[in-house]
Formats: C-alpha cells, sequence, structure tokens
C-alpha cells in the first residue's frame, strides 16, 4: 500500500496485490507448494476424482497457499523489524511455518485418500 491520504483506486490495489504474488512466486517454499498442488490436481484428475473431492482437494491447496503467503509475510515483517536474532520472533516464525505444514499435510493426507483407491483400481 502506498502512503497516501485516503484510500488509493482499486487499480492500484489490484496491482499491489499481484505484486505480492510476484513476491510470493519468488519464494522456494511457495514454488514447492505450488508444484505439489499442481501434481495433485493433475492426479485428482488422472485418477478420475469425483468433482466434490477435487473441489475439497483443490480448496485445501489454495489453503495451504494462503498459509505459505501469510508464513511469508510474518517471516518478512519480522526480518524488517528486528535484525538481530531474537527467541520471540523465532517462536513466531516457527510457529507461522508450523501451521503451513499442518494444512500442507492435511492436504497430502486428503489428496492421498482420494487418488490412492482409484490409482490401484485404474492400473
Amino acid at each position: 500500500m502506498h502512503p497516501t491520504k485516503g484510500q488509493q483506486p482499486v487499480t492500484d490495489s489490484i496491482l499491489d496485490a499481484l505484486s505480492g504474488w510476484r513476491h510470493a512466486l519468488a519464494g522456494r517454499n511457495f514454488q514447492i507448494l505450488l508444484a505439489g498442488g499442481i501434481l495433485c490436481v493433475i492426479l485428482l484428475y488422472i485418477t478420475g476424482a469425483s468433482p466434490i473431492e477435487r473441489v475439497i482437494a483443490i480448496s485445501l491447496i489454495v489453503l495451504t497457499l494462503v498459509a505459505e503467503f501469510f508464513n511469508s509475510a510474518i517471516e518478512e515483517l519480522s526480518d524488517v523489524l528486528i535484525h538481530e536474532h531474537h527467541p520471540g520472533i523465532a517462536k513466531v516464525k516457527d510457529l507461522s511455518a508450523g501451521a503451513v505444514l499442518l494444512i500442507g499435510l492435511c492436504t497430502l493426507a486428503t489428496v492421498a485418500y482420494f487418488v490412492l483407491p482409484k490409482y490401484f483400481t485404474n492400473f
């Protein structure tokens, strides 16, 4: 957000949001999660997952990516505010990363639950 008085135009807000996407896409963890999500979606289609299974899985994949957005934002803000090691900041970063891990594992387990039975019956 630009430091101006009042509200900025909607187009500026959209451009700021797209800039956030650019920052996220530059991150290694986000790239890994995105690639894994794309692979999961491909597997869902190959194995003939039902529409509701695909919606559930894709929603969880998106939730995982959103969690990584917040994790990256927390880490970036922490690094800007505190330049030396601080145990409290380290704890906040660990908690944030733990949240991403938790939703990522939940997503992986859900996709496996939908895909594996179909995979073994199709091949």
